[in-house]
């Protein structure tokens, strides 16, 4: 990961990137931005680090995420930034989903060794295209909402610009 990311904080010169990784079980993240760009980071680049997953960010709709995966809303976490493995929770609540088709593709079968179900990123995508609102989940996601004032500030200056 670290080394991807200095190339792209190379090409920052020329190019502009937005770069999005898991917080997932480390400390936080300026401790994660110093050890991936110990040299300080272009301002062609914003990095931005969900706590603690993605994840957590499209737990953060609570009433689109309830009606997707055909559940009662009272089930979503209230603040999925504090879940400790949203991935988990998003596959708990596939779990108790009432839609077969959302169980099949999200919740891995019995006695297998995945984590998540064999169309669990399809079907994440298809709820982030059809129904996510990242306004409405940024009430609930301290973090998201951090990211999106974040990138509301983002003016990269570019050659020839």
């Amino acid at each position: 990961m670290a080394t991807n990311l200095s190339k792209y904080n190379h090409a920052a010169i020329s190019l502009a990137f937005v770069t999005l990784a898991d917080l997932e079980q480390d400390e936080c993240p300026p401790t994660l931005l110093q050890l991936w760009f110990p040299h300080g980071i272009h301002a062609n680049i914003r990095p931005r680090i969900a706590v603690r997953m993605v994840e957590s960010w499209l737990l953060a709709d609570r009433e689109a995420l309830a009606q997707f995966l055909g559940i009662a809303v009272h089930h979503i976490p209230h603040l999925p930034d504090n879940e400790s493995n949203p991935k988990q929770e998003m596959v708990g609540l596939a779990r108790r989903s009432r839609l077969r088709t959302i169980r099949e593709d999200m919740v891995p079968p019995p006695n297998t060794s995945g984590h998540v179900g064999k169309n669990y990123r399809g079907r994440l995508e298809q709820f982030v295209i059809e129904r996510w609102s990242a306004e409405r989940a940024q009430t609930y996601s301290p973090s998201l909402q951090r990211a999106i004032h974040s990138l509301e500030q983002f003016h990269p200056v570019l050659p020839g610009n």
